[in-house]
């Protein structure tokens, strides 16, 4: 919705600020600086700090950035608020599709993968939609308070779903890697079989290598 806003507000824009080419080409393009560097600062923050931290936090700059954009009184702002919601976006993608494939099973995680895609070209749609309907009645700012519902996300995120088991158990907060999975468990929609003898697996943990990132450009790969 947010990155696709601009095409039901540009014409607007143009009219209001005088925008020449060159300024219009920099406005479609400047959430693209953003999201470059939100994809690379995101997921260390997401190692660092939690998944759902990390995409609580995109979300909130993802929203806040949205509605100041509708009270922008200057291309220069409005460019500015822009880049900075591209931090949003960028950081969004990655980090919660590694949340899903750390709280998926292997059986059936292309399909939970491939729901999240979907939401991308429904947005694409639904925000085509609802501009060319509310634009010409409510202004071209309506399209960016509408963007900011994202923020919400910022204060309920971690309410609504546990944190991934498999990064708390990575960062050795064990109790909470239980606690997370339990909550995961509770709302299986079949009994789930004992726990067995981990004792292979804790075995194969301690002799398992720690991983770089130069390993993804290594033979193995």
């Amino acid at each position: 919705f947010d990155v696709i806003a601009i095409a039901a507000t540009l014409p607007l824009l143009i009219a209001n600020w005088s925008l020449t080419p060159g300024q219009i080409g920099f406005l479609i393009a400047a959430p693209s600086v953003g999201q470059l560097v939100g994809a690379l600062l995101f997921p260390a923050l997401a190692e660092r700090f939690g998944r759902l931290r990390s995409v609580g936090w995109s979300a909130g700059i993802i929203g806040l950035m949205s509605i100041a954009c509708g009270f922008a009184p200057s291309f220069e702002i409005f460019a500015l608020l822009r880049i900075i919601q591209g931090l949003g976006l960028g950081g969004e993608l990655p980090v919660a599709a590694t949340y899903i494939n750390e709280v998926t099973r292997a059986h059936g995680r292309g399909r939970f993968v491939l729901l999240y895609e979907v939401v991308f070209p429904i947005g694409l749609m639904v925000s085509n939609a609802m501009g060319a309907f509310l634009v010409p009645r409510y202004g071209w700012e309506v399209m960016y308070f509408l963007g900011g519902v994202p923020i919400v996300l910022f204060f309920v995120l971690r309410k609504l779903i546990p944190e991934s088991p498999r990064w708390l158990a990575e960062k050795g907060r064990l109790g909470e890697a239980d606690a997370a999975l339990s909550a995961f468990e509770a709302r299986a929609k079949q009994p789930l079989p004992p726990v067995g003898d981990t004792s292979a697996f804790d075995a194969m943990a301690a002799r398992h290598p720690r991983r770089r990132v130069r390993d993804l450009v290594g033979r193995v790969y």
